[in-house]
């Protein structure tokens, strides 16, 4: 009676031991397969500095510019949209247009100065391109190279029109939730004229 106990417990100890084993493997093997989660910090920043670079998203700039070439000053008041064309690349194609209000062109002799050309409003036409880039230790700001491009109307004692072409180096800020500021250097052509056109703008990203 005492060998068919002691048989009995060791039986029992063994399946014990076994199935002690099988919760063992299983685990580390869950353990190894499981991806790791990310840091909360990461999906908090990514939720408040919008998507990522793997969401699409539609931008809508609204910018004010100071126009300066051959002596003519004034101000842009510019606004477009531009469209994620991928969801794995920061390349936006989209639209600019608005009011480019210039003033006077002074002429200076001897003794007076003459007012030239009056005030005018010319309204561009504008297909713009922009590239984005990241910054992973600085989430909230981005540099950026852009071109705009397109037909000028010209509307000053009648209508013409010549071509403007610019390119847009500049950086953004994310300072809130689905809102950007941006500044830029924006330099190029108005028909053979060479300008630049210091700009600064609100983005709001839908």
């Amino acid at each position: 009676m005492a060998k068919r106990r002691l048989t009995e417990r060791s039986k029992k100890m063994k399946l014990m031991i076994n199935a002690l084993w099988i919760l063992a493997f299983l685990g580390v093997s869950d353990f190894a397969v499981a991806k790791p989660k990310p840091p909360s910090h990461v999906t908090e920043s990514r939720d408040y500095f919008g998507p990522s670079r793997n969401e699409s998203q539609t931008r809508v700039p609204l910018s004010l510019g100071i126009p300066l070439f051959s002596g003519l000053a004034g101000v842009a008041l510019h606004a477009g949209m531009d469209f994620k064309v991928s969801r794995s690349l920061p390349l936006f194609i989209g639209f600019e247009t608005g009011l480019d209000i210039l003033g006077n062109r002074y002429y200076y002799t001897d003794h007076y100065t003459y007012y030239g050309d009056s005030s005018n409003i010319n309204i561009p036409l504008l297909v713009s391109a922009l590239f984005r880039f990241e910054l992973p230790r600085v989430p909230t700001l981005h540099p950026y190279a852009g071109i705009v491009a397109g037909p000028y109307l010209v509307l000053n004692n009648g209508t013409g029109i010549t071509f403007e072409g610019m390119l847009r180096p500049g950086i953004s800020w994310t300072f809130a939730k689905g809102m950007d500021l941006h500044g830029e250097p924006r330099f190029g052509i108005i028909g053979s004229r060479f300008v630049v056109q210091p700009t600064v703008g609100i983005t709001f990203v839908m």
